[in-house]
């Protein structure tokens, strides 16, 4: 309410956005889906990771040259 928004939001919608918000930080999927309560990254990494953009050449630019 104090935030104003509209929409009804769930537990899951909560969790999902912790979860992305924690690996665009840079959280490995390991430590995440241990703070979730899930016995395994397999998981966090098909539930969650799909939802995360990578831009390609920031990536591109991590290689080597």
């Amino acid at each position: 309410m104090d935030a104003k928004l509209d929409k009804h939001i769930t537990w899951h919608c909560a969790r999902h956005s912790f979860s992305v918000l924690l690996q665009q930080k840079g959280v490995d999927i390991a430590t995440i889906a241990s703070i979730l309560g899930h016995t395994s990254s397999k998981y966090v990494h098909d539930t969650y990771k799909r939802y995360i953009k990578i831009d390609a050449e920031e990536a591109i630019q991590k290689l080597p040259f």
